[in-house]
């Protein structure tokens, strides 16, 4: 089975360019060579070595066909000297195509074989040696090889070699106007109603060579020649329908046509499949569409009048938490020390150490020395969660990781910004967005959580509030008595803070104007993003003809969508266009892009292969990776590290040990080892994390 993403990229890569390359329920292969599209047909049944044939021939006429000249020959000489022109035209690009990638030469001579074979040429070789004429016998020559038993009169000879030295496009059109007037002259000097050669008594000197060795390589049929596939221009520079081409100074009724040539583009078309068309998108990205999109922190502090209950919360987090961010602090500082100490060099004061003057007459190195410490690159960091509704079990475990993470980034002086990804914010004007562009959802919004701008009254007030909406969005999963708690104390939340979908798409593209903003105004060299979250996204949005804003998902039925950014252009994955959107955010910014899976605790497999973009049997090992370890560190497209984080180890605490007043031994044995177990678990992959920002 042939795989289509592969030859899209194998097509690129011959061509040297970001070629479109588009699918569709054509007749034919076809290059514009002015608007640099490659459609490609979907054929029921294509061998490998066809679909390398369609592919190399096309981005021959990509590489060596110029865009303009053709049609003005066409339209001066008629349709029919279009086939001529084909011919040798083809004849010329294959063997450039060939001589640059030789490895396509098998493809080409495989794949003509079989059309010949098949009868893609109108008829058998026999047939076309005995009563076509030379152009034809020419075609055939220098698309299947000497091994397929052509036969070329001594005279005739000439015509061989003037084919085979074609080197630019200017040469293949004066040839195929010398043999387009060659056959017409030969035409009218011919009897009426003869219309064959006689060459009974010509004898075949031609021997048989293997294919793979042939010395005109094996060119590529007349795909890209096909008229009534789009009507726009080919790859041979076919022009749109509305031109009129069948003028021009000769007859059409009686100018002579290279019948293989009009064999082959209709053998062509009639093997085209009658699957469904795909449906195409070409998607533009503008980051800087995506403004206004945040929410700031003093607008969402100017909802909350009363945060005693929050300030409480916040007072037992620092109590419970403390050790845990001193260990990031104290490991953070570490692995800086350890890199700065790495970077050390030594070098000559231009100072006498008086120590070192004694040993003047027998060394010069008689200078104190001073360590240089080159400045380390300066370090952000952006963190995005996920404000969606399967995060309710453990809202108010991850929002205390996240206040854990801010705590560290204050205590060492690291910049840094949080946000909460929500879709559940008051509707806003989004229609100046341009037609076929990317868009966020209409009621998305980034809710600024923590800021390093804050000063310190105001990041306890953030602190606060989050803890508030963490409760908040929690509360159908506390204890009875921790929820008549929260009842009596709890502060009226405006149900726009609660949680929603998951539109981790939207997030994604207006996280790129974010992040240069931020990197700009705090001049960072790096910016570390992280998103955490605990599941696939919404599916990417954008708006359509009918001035509506749609929701697109490529991972069902026959869709493909093109995304462009900055005239770089990505392929929406079939299997998870987040990741696709996930490169394209580090191709933009550059960013060390973090992911955190949480992962819930009746875990399947199911679970983990969607996280990890892993095969069963992988996942079946990361499966029970996490249940023993609770974490697990992936590689996933788009990410640069991919951590999948067991739900129920997310507690953050100092290792306390709860019991009863009554316990056993062995039930506070028991509890010791799960605290203990919990505690380095947690370092251990909080370890690895500062490995990844120091």
């Amino acid at each position: 089975m042939t795989n289509i993403t592969s030859k899209e990229i194998l097509a690129r890569l011959l061509a040297q360019e970001n070629i479109d390359v588009v699918h569709q329920n054509t007749e034919t292969a076809a290059f514009d060579v002015v608007n640099r599209v490659l459609t490609l047909p979907m054929w029921e049944e294509m061998e490998n070595f066809t679909y390398d044939h369609l592919v190399g021939h096309e981005v021959g006429h990509a590489l060596f066909t110029p865009a303009d000249g053709w049609m003005d020959e066409v339209k001066e000489r008629g349709m029919a000297f279009k086939t001529f022109l084909n011919v040798v035209e083809d004849a010329r690009i294959e063997k450039l195509i060939q001589r640059r990638f030789p490895g396509l030469r098998r493809s080409f001579v495989k794949s003509y074989q079989k059309m010949l074979a098949d009868d893609f040429f109108g008829a058998d070789v026999d047939t076309i040696n005995d009563t076509y004429e030379l152009i034809d016998r020419l075609n055939v020559l220098f698309k299947c090889g000497e091994s397929a038993g052509v036969r070329i009169d001594d005279d005739e000879q000439v015509w061989v070699e003037k084919l085979r030295d074609l080197e630019s496009f200017d040469d293949a059109l004066a040839t195929a106007i010398e043999l387009f007037e060659l056959a017409k002259q030969k035409q009218n000097e011919k009897p009426e109603g003869d219309n064959g050669r006689n060459d009974d008594d010509q004898e075949t000197t031609d021997e048989e060579t293997d294919a793979d060795s042939d010395e005109f390589g094996s060119g590529s049929g007349d795909e890209s020649d096909d008229e009534s596939k789009s009507d726009d221009s080919s790859g041979t520079g076919t022009p749109d329908q509305s031109e009129d081409l069948t003028g021009g100074s000769g007859d059409a009724d009686r100018d002579p046509v290279a019948q293989t040539d009009d064999a082959l583009e209709a053998a062509i078309r009639d093997n085209h499949s009658q699957m469904t068309e795909h449906t195409v998108r070409n998607i533009k990205v503008d980051v800087d569409a995506f403004d206004g999109v945040i929410v700031d922190w003093k607008q969402i502090a100017s909802h909350f009048s009363d945060i005693t209950y929050g300030l409480d919360l916040f007072k037992k987090f620092q109590v419970n938490n403390k050790k845990q961010i001193n260990y990031l602090v104290k490991e953070f500082e570490m692995k800086k020390r350890a890199a700065e100490y790495a970077r050390t060099s030594t070098a000559k004061s231009g100072v006498i150490d008086t120590v070192k003057m004694n040993n003047y007459r027998f060394s010069d190195d008689i200078f104190s020395r001073v360590n240089v410490v080159p400045a380390g690159k300066s370090h952000g960091l952006l963190l995005f969660v996920d404000w969606s509704g399967s995060m309710y079990s453990v809202f108010e475990q991850t929002m205390h990781q996240l206040m854990n993470i801010v705590l560290f980034c204050r205590q060492v002086n690291i910049p840094f910004r949080v946000y909460g990804f929500t879709d559940r914010w008051q509707s806003r004007e989004q229609y100046k967005i341009a037609v076929n562009q990317a868009c966020t959802e209409e009621r998305f919004a980034l809710l600024e959580l923590f800021s390093d701008q804050m000063n310190r009254q105001q990041f306890q007030k953030a602190c606060a509030i989050a803890l508030i909406l963490a409760k908040y969005n929690q509360r159908n999963w506390m204890p009875r008595e921790e929820y008549y708690e929260y009842k009596n104390k709890m502060p009226h939340v405006k149900s726009q803070f609660g949680l929603g979908g998951t539109p981790l798409d939207s997030a994604v593209l207006s996280a790129i104007k974010v992040h240069k903003d931020f990197q700009s105004e705090k001049r960072l060299d790096i910016v570390n993003s992280i998103f955490l979250t605990d599941g696939e996204g919404n599916g990417m949005c954008y708006k359509n003809e009918r001035n509506w804003i749609d929701f697109m998902d490529t991972r069902w039925g026959r869709s493909k969508t093109y995304v462009t950014v900055n005239h770089k252009r990505y392929v929406l994955s079939q299997r998870s266009q987040t990741d696709t959107l996930m490169q394209m955010y580090r191709d933009m910014t550059g960013a060390n892009l973090i992911g955190i899976r949480i992962m819930e605790r009746r875990l399947t497999l199911s679970d983990v292969t969607t996280a990890a973009q892993c095969g069963w049997g992988e996942a079946d090992e990361i499966k029970k990776t996490l249940r023993k370890e609770k974490w697990f560190a992936v590689e996933r497209e788009g990410y640069s590290k991919n951590f999948l984080i067991m739900s129920d180890s997310m507690v953050t605490a100092n290792g306390q040990i709860d019991v009863a007043e009554d316990a056993t031994k062995a039930k506070i044995k028991t509890a010791f080892s799960k605290s203990m177990g919990k505690k380095l678990t947690s370092r251990k992959m909080l370890t690895e994390f500062i490995e990844m920002i120091a």
